[in-house]
């Protein structure tokens, strides 16, 4: 058997243990036979792993990390003497067009439509905000166009990289099926409570999820980190607070335990650009774990989440209206457990890494035979 080439995986934002990036990615890639070096900040997992891993050290400031990054990176990534890149944030383009320049194989990983995204930076003045979405992706557009490959977390990020590299491929972001060992039939035995799971920001609606809480006697687990102190200061001051069950960030195994004990998972993102056709992986991690949804009444999360009889859709700035969601889910068992069932087989049939895994090992396959 031939032997693989080293692959080398780069980011500058994201934990070591990132599920996409480590989880899935990187140790699918070790799995597959491919010598895989993970450089990102943070120690590395504690669990053993195929995966060698070299800390970043992330300048503290978001400002120095933007300037600095592209070129701490490229110094350590130029150490592995690797085949294939495969960077994950936008900040790293300059990198991998200088490791292009060196004739390496880059591809570059695309999680978010970032353009969309710039125009609800909350830290970005709005006067500028349209200007500096309009010149990022100017940039990212001609940069793109000369990477070995790009990879999209969504079909719709897919079609807008198309139109400027015809080798791009959408690579979803779904769960590792089994990997809470959570079943819908499991649905009867577990407490009266509900969750929300991931990063904790406003326009992720952490307030409304608080302010709905207040009116449901059954208690929130809120599990993730706070994008702010001034944000936890003002959530916790608000009358949900009292019923949520706050546990910081989580580990998978703990993301396990909240899953098998929750009846309802939340993900009511406010309406910005960026979310409005984006897939978040916890929408499907409920649904993986036979958990009904209540998500936000976005057209395109509607197809999947009403469409399919999973879960229910709610206007994501009126807490009234999602805790009535709430409510109707955990004051209905036969409804909620059918829900459930649903979600289930739709994650073991469609959405689920495994079928993504394929994907990504054909693109691997291609970039060596091209």
């Amino acid at each position: 058997m031939q032997e693989k080439p080293s692959v080398c995986i780069l980011t500058s934002v994201h934990r070591s243990s990132d599920v996409r990036i480590y989880q899935k990615q990187a140790r699918s890639l070790a799995g597959a036979g491919y010598p895989v070096t993970l450089i990102s900040p943070g120690s590395p997992p504690e669990e053993r792993s195929d995966v060698r891993f070299i800390e970043f050290k992330k300048p503290k400031s978001r400002f120095l990390r933007i300037l600095l990054s592209p070129f701490q990176i490229l110094r350590l990534a130029l150490g592995q003497k690797s085949k294939i890149y495969h960077f994950h944030d936008p900040e790293l383009i300059f990198t991998g067009f200088c490791l292009r320049l060196l004739r390496k194989k880059v591809i570059y990983d695309a999680h978010e439509d970032v353009p969309r995204q710039i125009l609800s930076k909350p830290w970005i003045k709005p006067f500028l905000r349209r200007l500096l979405s309009g010149l990022f992706e100017c940039y990212e557009n001609l940069f793109c166009r000369i990477f070995t490959r790009v990879v999209t977390a969504t079909p719709e990020i897919q079609r807008r990289f198309l139109k400027v590299n015809k080798n791009t491929v959408h690579v979803g972001n779904y769960p590792i099926l089994n990997e809470t060992g959570v079943s819908a039939a499991d649905y009867d035995s577990r407490p009266g409570c509900y969750c929300y799971i991931g990063a904790v920001s406003r326009v992720r609606g952490i307030r409304e999820a608080v302010q709905a809480a207040a009116d449901i006697k059954a208690p929130f687990i809120l599990a993730g980190d706070f994008d702010s102190p001034a944000l936890y200061d003002e959530i916790r001051a608000l009358p949900g607070w009292a019923n949520t069950d706050f546990r910081g960030f989580v580990g998978r195994q703990e993301v396990a335990a909240i899953l098998s004990s929750a009846r309802a998972g939340l993900v009511t993102l406010h309406p910005i650009p960026n979310y409005m056709e984006s897939l978040p992986i916890k929408m499907f991690e409920y649904m993986a774990a036979g958990v009904p949804v209540v998500a936000s009444d976005f057209p395109y999360w509607r197809k999947i989440i009403e469409g399919e009889s999973c879960g229910v859709c709610v206007d994501p700035l009126d807490p009234p209206a999602i805790a009535a969601a709430i409510a109707f889910i955990l004051d209905n068992p036969e409804k909620a457990r059918e829900m459930g069932e649903n979600g289930r087989r739709l994650a073991l049939s469609k959405y689920n890494w495994e079928n993504e895994k394929q994907k990504l090992l054909a693109m691997y396959e291609s970039i060596l035979s091209g």
